[in-house]
């Protein structure tokens, strides 16, 4: 695995048995479905493989667009990875994350949910639980 290349596992949680063909289109192959157990007339599936960081991120957008879609996306390169979530309605959520794939929270996040609690230890309770 060379230096820009990232080791990519796509967990798709539910997709309507509807969309699975428009799935495999944006990630150019078949994939191996089963039924969904918790919604009715969906399915699941798992896919890993290597590409670039580039890749995964334009997939990804791609499948934003696919409604009714769940899904998790880790990457893990040399030093660290990304964790991507997409909900319908909520878009697409990126953290970094360490080798052992805990999501990382920026220094820069940080400061800012102090700034915006304003000194209210409640509401930066509140805050720092949203960025966990």
């Amino acid at each position: 695995m060379s230096k820009s290349q990232v080791k990519r596992t796509l967990l798709i949680h539910s997709c309507p048995k509807r969309h699975q063909l428009q799935v495999e289109t944006v990630l150019g192959k078949s994939l191996s479905w089963s039924r969904q157990e918790l919604q009715q007339d969906s399915v699941k599936s798992e896919v890993t493989g290597i590409s670039s960081l580039n890749q995964v991120e334009a997939e990804l957008i791609a499948l934003n667009r696919i409604p009714n879609l769940y899904l998790e996306c880790f990457t893990t390169g040399i030093e660290s990875g990304h964790l991507y979530m997409l909900v319908p309605g909520l878009g697409i959520y990126q953290g970094m994350t360490n080798l052992a794939g805990e999501v990382m929270i920026s220094e820069e996040r940080i400061r800012l949910t102090i700034e915006e609690s304003a000194g209210n230890p409640r509401e930066m309770q509140r805050s720092l639980r949203i960025l966990l």
